[in-house]
């Protein structure tokens, strides 16, 4: 377990904010270290191997080491036409395919499209949600969506054409690009999801 430092406030995981008695925010150590009750920060005592969530897709979890590492985002970039919504349309099935829920969230395609896609992919599966169009463009929708279906892995395609409405600026724009960027982060720093933006 965890103790706050000075206020022997403690609990079972680390605290991610203020301690409840003496307000200081990442006070967390363990209860019987020995000490003033710093943290400690040698390289020896954080060090931690990452947790990857295999998607099923062989040659994409072989290329990531193993698989999507939990809680990280990560920018899937190249050309228009390379292939690259195939190719995450093929990884989402894959992990959907144990049962396990995905979202797909295209801005940039229509419903037809990208059933045309999963069907020439033969990647149909009812573990793997599809959001299109208007909704698809707005992060929070996106999240919440994720929230709901408790996804572990989500696909913005793409980030140029996803906003964050409290957010000024046009979709692509440098400002855009940042709040989406952090809104889907926090989320999977939150949750232990990973999240694969991709960008032309």
């Amino acid at each position: 377990s965890y103790s706050g430092r000075g206020c022997g406030y403690t609990q079972e995981t680390r605290w991610k904010g203020l301690w409840p008695r003496c307000k200081f925010r990442w006070a967390a150590m363990p209860k019987n270290a020995s000490g003033s009750g710093e943290q400690q920060t040698t390289a020896a005592a954080i060090a931690q191997a990452p947790t990857y969530i295999p998607t099923g897709e062989r040659g994409f979890d072989h290329v990531l080491g193993g698989g999507l590492v939990e809680s990280q985002v990560y920018l899937l970039g190249g050309p228009r036409g390379l292939g690259k919504s195939s190719l995450l349309t093929a990884v989402t099935h894959a992990y959907a395919r144990s049962d396990r829920r995905a979202l797909y969230a295209s801005g940039e395609e229509s419903l037809a499209d990208v059933g045309a896609t999963i069907a020439r992919m033969n990647a149909q599966t009812e573990f793997m949600d599809v959001m299109v169009g208007e909704e698809a463009g707005d992060i929070d929708a996106v999240v919440d969506r994720a929230k709901t279906l408790k996804a572990k892995i989500i696909v913005l395609d793409s980030l140029q054409v996803t906003t964050a409405s409290d957010v000024d600026g046009d979709e692509g724009s440098a400002a855009q690009c940042k709040a989406v960027t952090n809104v889907l982060t926090f989320y999977c720093k939150d949750s232990k999801a990973c999240a694969i933006m991709v960008c032309h």
